[in-house]
């Protein structure tokens, strides 16, 4: 019956189960709120990524019985959706995570905004086992999602930055409100970093004659060597001097 239904799920989402969004506030006070925030480009990145996590939390999806034995089958009816910050950790699968794929399609939503998304709830599990170590073994539901969902999100148009094209570039951005924009964008051209990597860029991180990163996208360290207009450009920024 349906106060049987509801008891079940007030069961599923009782204080004992450790939710997603539990595991959000603590991977953000740790990883995001502790990035640098020297510059206002900083702040901005870090603004973008609790933007994404927000609204990440509040999509709504349903709950399956394909991991909860003792939850019936449910519709996608307005009031057998739930947000995805509520679900247990352990009980996301990769069919929790197609249905998420769904719930943001039928919002129209761009298969490669929707991958960035997924890449962000990825990064919460890898730390996962850093807070629990009996969670030191759960799998990440983003590995095991239906690809062919997102399928054709890679395709984008290529452009090759020749000196005209370089030109027309940097003078854009000299007219950019924000004055931060030009720097980065010179420092990309000169380095090959990605944007998120500049805007991050420490002291500390460059030497002599390279750059050094910590970490990457990959999750590697990587070397960026730098040549003469390089070095010499690093050196005229304040910040980095």
């Amino acid at each position: 019956n349906i106060e049987e239904e509801q008891r079940k799920r007030k069961n599923y989402f009782a204080k004992e189960h450790i939710t997603f969004g539990d595991f959000v506030d603590l991977y953000i006070q740790d990883y995001i709120d502790t990035k640098p925030k020297d510059t206002e480009l900083q702040l901005k990145s870090i603004g973008n990524i609790k933007s994404f996590y927000r609204t990440i939390r509040k999509t709504k999806i349903p709950i399956r019985n394909t991991t909860l034995g003792n939850i019936p089958e449910l519709m996608y009816a307005d009031e057998n959706l739930f947000p995805f910050e509520n679900f247990a950790i352990t009980k996301i699968t990769g069919l929790t995570i197609n249905d998420y794929i769904k719930a943001r399609l039928t919002k129209g939503l761009k298969k490669s905004s929707i991958s960035r998304e997924i890449s962000f709830i990825s990064n919460v599990f890898v730390k996962v086992k850093y807070y629990d170590e009996e969670l030191a073994n759960l799998a990440n539901p983003t590995r095991n999602y239906d690809y062919d969902l997102l399928k054709g999100r890679n395709t984008k148009n290529r452009f090759i930055v020749d000196n005209d094209n370089e030109e027309r570039l940097i003078s854009a951005f000299k007219h950019h409100n924000d004055p931060q924009m030009l720097p980065i964008i010179l420092i990309s051209l000169l380095t090959g970093l990605r944007r998120s990597e500049v805007i991050n860029l420490t002291h500390e991180q460059i030497k002599d004659d390279h750059i050094e990163l910590p970490l990457t996208k990959t999750g590697s360290p990587r070397i960026i060597w730098l040549d003469s207009e390089a070095k010499a450009y690093l050196k005229s920024l304040p910040q980095f001097t």
